[in-house]
């Protein structure tokens, strides 16, 4: 793996606070903090304003609020509290109609308006339910994301975009069908675990098709640049 001092030093398109708290993350990105940071970073390309410490104690302030409720350590009562937190006293929920909006892929912007596309919304549960002690991963199928949860009854899919909705293996390739509006294979890879570098080249892909699509060149490169500088980091 490359270390960071061998990564490029200078960016050429990205915001330079951006790129340098984007590659700072990298050595240490199988970390849930460093995939927070990582994630803040790329939205600090074109929000400059963002206090990356002010989004991290909004997210732990909601997780001390369901410590302070589930106080027996049960995985069930953590996972009810949990989505009582999230989904009716902060509110979140999916933003069905913005999917080609390059703004719902940022993620102080899921948070302050409790609206997001389902890779940020998943990003947001990942970190919360993390700190309340619960073991989560993300699922990355094409053209949606779930997380998993394990519970004392074993791993269960969720969908934070629509709520939190638990799912079955075969509810959740429905939910596929439905997106994609034809019935897909029903391959195993769709919803197996993915690592937090796959989260972030996930976000990066989303950003990268829609500048893409807009013709906003300068800052298609930017996302094409932190594309490479992760598939660096990594080789």
């Amino acid at each position: 793996m490359m270390g960071n001092s061998q990564l490029q030093a200078i960016p050429r398109h990205t915001h330079p606070l951006a790129y340098r708290i984007f590659t700072e993350q990298l050595g240490s990105l199988h970390e849930t903090q460093a995939l927070l940071r990582a994630a803040i970073a790329i939205s600090i390309h074109a929000l400059e304003d963002v206090q990356i410490e002010n989004i991290e104690k909004q997210l732990s302030d909601i997780a001390s609020r369901v410590r302070s409720r589930a106080r027996s350590g049960n995985r069930t009562a953590l996972l009810a509290h949990l989505h009582e937190a999230l989904f009716i006293e902060e509110g979140l929920a999916g933003h069905s109609h913005a999917h080609h909006l390059a703004i719902n892929n940022y993620l102080p912007v899921a948070i302050s308006s409790k609206r997001g596309l389902p890779v940020v919304m998943s990003l947001i549960y990942l970190v919360v339910g993390q700190q309340v002690g619960l073991e989560i991963q993300g699922l990355a199928p094409p053209g949606h994301f779930f997380v998993r949860v394990l519970t004392d009854e074993g791993w269960v899919i969720i969908d934070p975009f629509f709520r939190g909705e638990l799912l079955t293996r075969d509810e959740a390739y429905s939910r596929l069908d439905q997106i994609h509006g034809r019935q897909l294979d029903r391959d195993d890879r769709y919803l197996a675990p993915i690592d937090h570098a796959q989260w972030i080249e996930r976000i990066l892909a989303n950003l990268t098709f829609l500048f893409a699509a807009s013709d906003w060149k300068e800052d298609h490169a930017a996302m094409l640049e932190l594309s490479e500088v992760l598939r660096k980091s990594r080789a």
